[in-house]
Order: structure tokens, then C-alpha cells, then sequence
């Protein structure tokens, strides 16, 4: 496949490519294998919990219930950072 695409090329070509990557990962698709080293996750080491913390849980938003709780959620974010 060529890597300069216009947006009808990407949408005309995302079928084929789908194809080719059911025929080479079979019916259950991606297979990883363990994780390099270097590819860890240093955010604890980095931000340890503090007491009354938990660690968040990236499959459950359940917690967030309102749009609110994302708007205060993204805001301290962006002081954090």
C-alpha cells in the first residue's frame, strides 16, 4: 500500500486491508506478545496514589456518571499538566 493517501483512497482501500489482516491474525484477531521492558508503564512510579486513592480502572468509567465529571476530570488534568 502507498503511504501518501487521500481521504477517498483510505475509505476505498480500509476493506482490503481489513481482509489482509483477517487472513494473516485469523478469526481472533491481533495476537501481542509480552511486552517489551521498555514499553512499561512508569506513571505510578512517577504519581504514587496518595492515601484514599485508588488506581483508575481504564475498562469501567462507571464512576463518571455526568458530563460534568468529565469537564472537572479534563480540567484538573490540564493544570496537572
Amino acid at each position: 500500500m502507498e503511504r501518501a493517501y487521500d481521504f477517498q483512497e483510505v475509505v476505498g482501500c480500509a476493506n482490503t486491508v481489513n481482509h489482509l489482516a483477517a487472513i494473516e491474525y485469523g478469526p481472533n484477531g491481533l495476537q501481542f506478545g509480552r511486552a517489551h521492558n521498555k514499553q512499561c508503564n512508569i506513571w505510578a512510579n512517577l504519581h504514587p496514589l496518595e492515601r484514599g486513592q485508588s488506581p483508575a480502572d481504564l475498562g469501567d468509567y462507571s464512576a463518571l456518571n455526568t458530563n460534568e465529571d468529565f469537564v472537572s476530570a479534563l480540567k484538573e488534568g490540564l493544570k496537572a499538566a
